[in-house]
């Protein structure tokens, strides 16, 4: 850790970067180290080259996150990513990497940021990066707010399944607790994660429950939504991760995969691992040049998908059927 704390300690404008299509550690991570150095001293900014999902805007003010890095910079700090084309600007990040200008934070397998990161911090054991997060920023004798600490508790939460998966470690609910103490509002997220849902994901959910099919004897439960009916229904992507996390919790499933349109020729996979196994889908997801966490992972193919009511099938490059 010392490295990345003595990189931080000794420069002054910086911004803190995360993945796109950014979940709930990599909203509750960023939130918590920016709003951190600001609090230090540093001329410091939050990064999400997607935004801000809605879900998590409790733990956000309106601009206080950009979509862009700033021009000038004396250190990125890449967050919950392991790889340059996850944090969604590819180029700036290769360069600020070979001007020495580049530290990564992160609890993924190893990808290309950390050989070009002057600094890094990487620990797989750990159960979120906002974990991770949550010792540099005691490290650099930060003060952590009750903002900070739900922050921070937001992204252990999430990226535990609210303290379920097997990642959940006795160290993991020691800093779950401390940060309960200095204030982090455990029951507000429950709420606004768990127990809200909006009208386009419901919507969503019934039609995915109709396409549904049950492949490897079983084992693996599968549905598939048209780009037209997700824009069409106005769903954020939060809104297709609790589609696929619903369909997980069907009894012996042992994975569930969400197939959907991102783009014309390209269809996304989102895997989750099923509430009673501890089914690897991160390995499954990078054989298909995607990755994740063992219980939550994600890939892209060159496919179309063809749908026609209940029935549906996926449609490699220059295949009839599929």
């Amino acid at each position: 850790m010392a490295s990345v704390v003595d990189l931080i300690r000794s420069n002054q404008s910086i911004a803190v970067l995360s993945h796109i299509r950014p979940d709930g550690d990599a909203v509750g991570a960023t939130v918590a180290l920016t709003r951190c150095l600001v609090s230090l001293g540093k001329t410091c900014v939050g990064v999400l080259t997607d935004g801000i999902p809605e879900v998590f805007s409790y733990i956000t003010e309106p601009g206080e996150i950009l979509s862009e890095l700033p021009a000038e910079l004396d250190l990125c700090i890449v967050l919950d990513a392991p790889d340059t084309h996850r944090t969604g600007q590819d180029a700036r990040i290769a360069a600020l990497g070979k001007e020495g200008k580049l530290a990564v934070v992160d609890h993924h397998p190893k990808g290309n940021l950390l050989a070009m990161s002057a600094a890094s911090l990487h620990d797989t054991a750990a159960s979120s990066t906002s974990e991770i997060v949550y010792g540099v920023i005691v490290e650099l004798g930060g003060r952590i707010t009750p903002e900070i600490a739900t922050a921070l508790l937001t992204g252990i939460f999430t990226d535990t399944g609210g303290f379920q998966h097997p990642n959940t470690t006795n160290r993991t609910m020691d800093i779950a607790a401390e940060l309960m103490r200095r204030g982090g509002r455990l029951n507000l997220i429950v709420q606004e994660v768990f127990h809200t849902k909006s009208l386009p994901a419901l919507r969503l959910l019934g039609i995915a429950l109709k396409r549904l099919r049950l492949v490897r004897q079983g084992q693996c439960a599968v549905s598939v939504l048209s780009n037209e009916e997700i824009v069409e229904a106005g769903a954020t992507e939060n809104d297709l991760l609790g589609i696929v996390s619903s369909i997980a919790d069907l009894p012996d499933i042992k994975f569930s995969l969400l197939l959907t349109e991102s783009s014309p020729g390209i269809v996304r996979g989102t895997l989750r691992s099923g509430g009673k196994h501890h089914f690897d889908v991160n390995r499954m997801a990078r054989l298909l040049g995607g990755g994740g966490h063992v219980r939550a992972a994600g890939f892209m193919l060159p496919a179309s998908l063809k749908i026609q009511g209940e029935t549906w099938s996926l449609i490699a490059p220059n295949a009839n059927n599929g």
